[in-house]
């Protein structure tokens, strides 16, 4: 061992000025990475992770005064959400089973067309159908009235409570085609009217609805 350092110490003296000058900046150098590496680089990793640590709680308070600061607008869009949610609901047509909710629009819909004007010759209920969370159920009315008649029925239908829509409309007239109607002239009308329901919808009447 003392032969190995004796042999280092007479390389190192036989050096020039400038040749110890380099291998001991080299040293130095290298014991410098070793000390960083062993006390600053940790030291500097936790002082980092601390900044971190302190600017997301930053951000989280910055986040909470927001919060707090538009919890009056919240509850108040909550609250419009709410309400708007009751009014849809409030607005479908009721029933156990979407039979019933058909039985209901049919109800519904008959005083619109019973007057001396109007003539109904058939109303059915057609096939209901699932949309979303809700099921649609439609009653299709043929009758025999007026053009003027029915601007009548289609905006009384328009003004009632329940959600509904005039899915289908077909008018039809004995006239040769490129005459025009008049108001008075009699016509065979035929409307398909849907309105949503939360009645569930029976599994046999979706598989038949579903049936081209």
């Amino acid at each position: 061992m003392m032969n190995r350092w004796n042999t280092i110490v007479s390389w190192f003296n036989g050096m020039s000025f400038r040749e110890k000058g380099l291998v001991i900046g080299c040293l130095l150098l290298f014991g410098g990475i070793i000390v960083a590496r062993g006390l600053v680089f940790p030291v500097y990793a936790k002082h980092k992770k601390n900044i971190a640590a302190v600017r997301q709680r930053a951000s989280t308070i910055d986040l909470y005064e927001e919060i707090r600061k538009n919890s009056g607008l919240i509850d108040e869009k909550l609250g419009w959400m709410k309400k708007q949610a009751e009014d849809r609901e409030a607005r479908l047509l009721k029933g156990g089973s979407a039979p019933e909710a058909g039985i209901i629009l049919q109800e519904l819909l008959k005083p619109l067309v019973r007057k001396p004007s109007v003539k109904l010759t058939s109303v059915r209920s057609l096939s209901p159908v699932k949309k979303g969370m809700y099921t649609e159920i439609a009653v299709q009315l043929d009758l025999q009235s007026t053009t003027a008649e029915l601007a009548h029925i289609l905006a009384d239908i328009s003004r009632q409570s329940k959600l509904l829509k005039v899915r289908k409309l077909q008018a039809t007239t004995g006239m040769y085609p490129g005459r025009q109607l008049q108001g008075k002239e009699t016509i065979n009308i035929s409307i398909v009217v849907a309105g949503l329901s939360d009645a569930p919808l029976d599994d046999a009447l979706a598989s038949e609805a579903g049936k081209p």
